[in-house]
């Protein structure tokens, strides 16, 4: 069975919560549908205080866990079929149910798969590294 991993950006205190499997998120509830409620029996909805990430399911270079909103550059650009970006961003892609890396340069965007994912390095996210993008 295919492990699943989330994390979760708190957007007062600007920290990243990052915890698996999903179900030891003690003080988190997740929906099917993109909710992430409060386990304190007050029902609250906190989508407006937190940004949820999934795992990817790959690992880049260094064996780091590589989630939708990671910023990465490259190892070997031999791994990439198309372009390979100097920086680019891992986001999930609704229409095609898969993940991509899209290039911050061109804005071209490329299905991600695991020899790409392992050829590149994380350099922070677009939450924590707003700057570097």
């Amino acid at each position: 069975m295919r492990e699943i991993k989330f994390r979760l950006f708190e957007k007062d205190t600007n920290t990243m919560i990052v915890q698996q499997p999903v179900d030891s998120f003690h003080r988190f509830g997740l929906d099917p549908f993109g909710g992430i409620w409060r386990r304190d029996g007050s029902g609250k909805r906190l989508n407006d205080e937190y940004i949820l990430m999934l795992w990817t399911g790959f690992q880049d270079k260094n064996g780091k866990d590589l989630y939708e909103g990671d910023l990465v550059s490259g190892g070997d650009p031999s791994a990439c079929l198309f372009e390979y970006p100097s920086v680019a961003v891992i986001e999930w892609d609704e229409n095609n149910a898969c993940f991509r890396y899209t290039s911050r340069q061109s804005n071209n965007s490329y299905s991600l798969n695991c020899n790409v994912a392992q050829s590149m390095i994380i350099r922070g996210n677009v939450y924590e590294n707003k700057d570097d993008q």
